[in-house]
């Protein structure tokens, strides 16, 4: 099946699931400190002043001085430099021996040129940084292969995360999806169910119905699930197996429930003594 190109995929399709709106991760929501970190980085002081800087002294010179400038530059001066939109200069900011985790943040953030944005892969150190993956997330300019790059460590869980920011540009979020379901394929059973039972089955609007194996069914029917938000989630997504969906209609929860009851009963692969027929509640 071919996939979409970028153009043809909504925003709505990113984050529903059978009409249904999927719910933030909460496990994956920033701590304190990230937030902290991200309110500095949004401030005056982190991003304007230095732009600012730019603009008034350092862009007027001519191109190869603000190159050579900007490999030896201290602060405030290379600062200033990861706002310069050439990424001859943004390559020459990478080499400096001060540059740091602030100049990376602020080219991730700022840059707007792939050739540039490239120049971060080598300094390793600064894509083990969640805030720079963060920002290159958010770029518009950042290339696939980069983003593949950046993404190859993270767990799938904050593959979901990063394909539902909101403050990522549609190509990026389109990109990941596809990424995370190709990892999803990839993934070991116990992985494909730690990231389904963590995420309360929220992955499962992300991956176009990928099946589950049998390995993976097997783990998944003999975990133990409370979660109302988890059974609905399987019992939405078309790649659930039988095996899955009978150990749903065991649960004490489901039957409790009537609702949920027929919800698994309408999936098509429903055993055949749990199968809804045609007059069956909805």
């Amino acid at each position: 099946m071919t996939s979409p190109a970028v153009s043809d995929v909504a925003d709505g399709d990113l984050i529903e699931l059978d009409g249904d709106v999927l719910e933030p991760l909460e496990d994956d929501a920033p701590d304190e400190g990230d937030e902290k970190t991200e309110k500095r980085e949004s401030s005056p002081s982190f991003s304007r002043e230095p732009r600012a800087r730019f603009e008034r002294l350092l862009h007027p010179m001519p191109r190869e001085r603000r190159r050579a400038r900007a490999l030896e530059a201290e602060e405030p001066d290379l600062s200033a430099f990861c706002h310069d939109p050439d990424p001859g200069v943004i390559r020459a900011v990478t080499k400096n021996l001060h540059a740091g985790l602030t100049h990376a943040r602020l080219i991730a953030a700022h840059h707007r040129h792939a050739g540039g944005l490239a120049s971060l892969l080598t300094r390793p150190e600064w894509l083990k940084d969640s805030r720079v993956t963060t920002l290159l997330v958010r770029n518009p300019r950042t290339p696939d292969v980069m983003l593949r790059r950046i993404l190859a460590r993270e767990r799938l869980l904050s593959l979901v995360r990063f394909a539902q920011d909101r403050d990522a540009p549609e190509r990026n979020r389109v990109w990941i999806r596809r990424y995370l379901q190709e990892r999803f394929r990839k993934a070991r059973p116990d992985e494909r169910v730690a990231s389904i039972m963590a995420g309360e089955g929220r992955i499962l609007g992300l991956i176009d119905g990928v099946p589950f194996d049998e390995r993976t069914s097997r783990l998944l029917a003999n975990r133990r699930i409370g979660s109302q938000v988890l059974i609905r989630n399987l019992a939405r997504y078309p790649g659930t197996s039988t095996i899955v969906l009978e150990a749903l209609l065991r649960l004490p929860l489901v039957k409790r429930q009537g609702m949920l009851q027929a919800m698994i009963r309408r999936h098509p692969n429903a055993p055949p003594r749990g199968r809804a027929g045609p007059g069956a509640p909805r």
